[in-house]
């Protein structure tokens, strides 16, 4: 029997080494930034938690490593296309995903348009399909090509978010969204393009959701539906989705920002183009017969930028609206601006309207000998008015967020729209959960694996429901 005692000492301090190593890599996951016991961690950040420890430390590893990949592909949409996707670079992730989804025994396909359709059976009979997207498409403003994602590890309360020597995020302007993330690892990229968060971020949590309930054949739920779109940056996804492939009776896009906020109201949104035309001859021997339709079109931004009644976006906030010159070229011959006009209310865009055509109406008896042709065309309406006739969708939101400990659950009115904007008002009411991203569509967007892990956490949770 003696024989055994050294054994068995040698089994307990190894078994003690096991547990001792366990509970510091819990304290170097930095969920709460400081040395605290491992037992006040788990108080700190999983209590009431409906996931343990170790599925959410798997949650964000595999997070980290789709994101990281999903972020390398250059998606970004373009307005000025006329094809369907606007870029077929758009083609090229999707299918990727549509790859990865079947490899997850999923049934999976894409359409022609580039949208990809799943379903993950259910294993109970449900009356509501419930429906989850994410757009692959990334913002037109910045280049989305060449990303390289940062992982800033254990972040560190006060400090910036710095790339070989160039601060990315400053805490001094984010201050209050990185205060919440001490301990967090935190991605960005190199300071030189797009992270891509708007909605890769969606997508990555879709997918890692997707793939936990897989691993979880015990956990109860009925058919869920999964979309990738394309061209939601530029009001299209939605034009060319398939509602009755997608075949969801609800849906929730994961397409939000900062922990704790959900969607269910958006801007309303029209787009005008106005085409100027004028005369070319040469300048030497125009007189009295040039009409220079640049000198026409400057005239009318000389009046949207001076009207008392016009707000445009760097001077609007809350609940304002705004109209948006944001695209202006042309020659003497022709010139073209395109101005988004944004409220959230009909009235607000109707006002808008009435306005740029008393300014078109001036320099029209102002300029005889020039042309204005005007062109309002209708991209979506506020969300709101649709989903405020299903309220069981809001109050699954909260209800699911509050089950996860998210102390601060609160409805923000986007400022924008997503494919839920006019998916709603096409028949599949669409509420917006958050993503986890923050600046979206700049160099300094940011968004937390730690955040990452919850949004899934939600996504799991929601796809058990039934309405």
């Amino acid at each position: 029997m003696k024989q055994f005692i050294p054994l068995l000492l040698l089994l307990l301090l190894a078994s003690y080494s096991v547990i001792a190593a366990t509970q510091e890599e819990s304290i170097q996951i930095g969920l709460n930034g400081e040395q605290s016991s491992p037992s006040n961690i788990k108080k700190l950040i999983y209590e009431n938690s409906k996931f343990s420890i170790t599925e959410q430390d798997w949650m964000r590893k595999r997070l980290e490593e789709r994101f990281l990949h999903y972020v390398t592909f250059d998606t970004q949409s373009d307005a000025l296309s006329a094809s369907v996707p606007s870029t077929e670079k758009q083609l090229i992730f999707a299918r990727v995903l549509l790859d990865e989804l079947k490899a997850l025994n999923l049934q999976a396909e894409m359409d022609q348009y580039g949208n990809v359709y799943a379903v993950l059976p259910g294993n109970v009979e449900r009356k509501t399909n419930i429906g989850f997207l994410a757009h692959m498409d990334t913002a037109t403003e910045l280049s989305g090509a060449n990303v390289k994602p940062i992982v800033h590890r254990n972040y560190k309360d006060g400090n910036d978010l710095v790339v070989n020597g160039k601060t990315i995020v400053e805490y001094a302007i984010d201050g209050k969204s990185l205060a919440k993330m001490i301990g967090h690892d935190i991605v960005t990229a190199s300071g030189e393009t797009l992270l891509g968060s708007d909605d890769k971020s969606g997508v990555a949590e879709m997918m890692v959701a997707v793939e936990y309930l897989v691993n979880n054949p015990s956990i109860k739920h009925g058919d869920i539906k999964i979309a990738f779109t394309i061209d939601e940056e530029i009001g299209r996804g939605p034009h060319y989705f398939n509602l009755t492939k997608f075949g969801a009776d609800v849906a929730f896009t994961a397409d939000g920002a900062e922990v704790g906020t959900y969607n269910i109201e958006s801007f309303s949104a029209d787009l005008v183009t106005l085409v100027f035309k004028g005369f070319n001859i040469h300048p030497g021997y125009s007189y009295g017969r040039m009409v220079n339709s640049l000198k026409v079109a400057s005239k009318f931004l000389d009046l949207i930028f001076s009207n008392d009644q016009v707000l445009t976006p760097e001077v609007s906030k809350d609940r304002q609206g705004f109209i948006h010159c944001m695209d202006f070229n042309g020659n003497v011959d022709k010139s073209t601006i395109r101005c988004l006009l944004r409220a959230f209310d009909d009235e607000g865009l109707e006002n808008y309207q009435k306005i740029i055509k008393e300014i078109v109406a001036k320099l029209q008896s102002e300029h005889q000998n020039a042309t204005i042709e005007t062109t309002f065309t209708k991209q979506y309406r506020n969300m709101r008015q649709i989903i405020d006739k299903y309220p069981y969708l809001e109050k699954s939101i909260i209800e699911t967020y509050k089950e996860l400990n998210i102390e601060e659950v609160k409805q923000v009115s986007i400022r924008g729209g997503t494919d839920g904007s006019q998916l709603s008002w096409m028949g599949l009411p669409t509420a917006n959960i958050f993503a986890g991203g923050h600046n979206f569509h700049s160099t300094s967007e940011f968004v937390s694996l730690h955040d990452m892990s919850l949004a899934s956490q939600v996504i799991i949770l929601l796809a058990q429901q039934d309405y």
